[in-house]
């Protein structure tokens, strides 16, 4: 595994249809926090929860973006700490692209993607269990 900096344009050529989910979960999360706070109790919003009563791996990232909002890392943390920690490298990816016109590249052999991705993986199916276990 090789990784260099690669001089890039300041601003990324985001496909439409990246920022149509952006927005689209932007708007969730904004209309969620007006009509839960507007609530006695707050309506779950995922649908397999709704189905199965047990949370999605996602589930809490809705929670956790509030609680950054709010200026409270750790119990955005507590809400779905993998997709806080892969937010936060995104954020920190495009601060870089945006402040220094540089992006990563990472030249990876067949092998080391294969073990990069069960890793990940793992690290998924793990934060799954949590969100199982802190449901109950």
């Amino acid at each position: 595994m090789t990784l260099t900096l690669q001089s890039v344009r300041r601003r990324p050529a985001w496909p439409a249809w990246a920022v149509a989910i952006v927005v689209m979960w932007a708007a969730l999360v904004a209309a969620g926090a007006y009509f839960n706070a507007r609530a006695a109790a707050q309506a779950p919003l995922c649908p397999f929860r709704r189905v199965t009563g047990l949370p999605c791996p996602t589930c809490g990232s809705t929670r956790a973006a509030l609680a950054l909002l709010d200026a409270r890392p750790l119990a955005a943390l507590a809400h779905n700490p993998f997709m806080v920690v892969v937010g936060a490298l995104a954020a920190i990816l495009l601060a870089v692209r945006v402040t220094f016109a540089r992006a990563p590249h990472i030249a990876w052999t067949r092998h080391q993607r294969r073990i990069a991705g069960l890793i990940v993986g793992a690290l998924f199916a793990a934060n799954w269990v949590y969100l199982l276990a802190a449901a109950r």
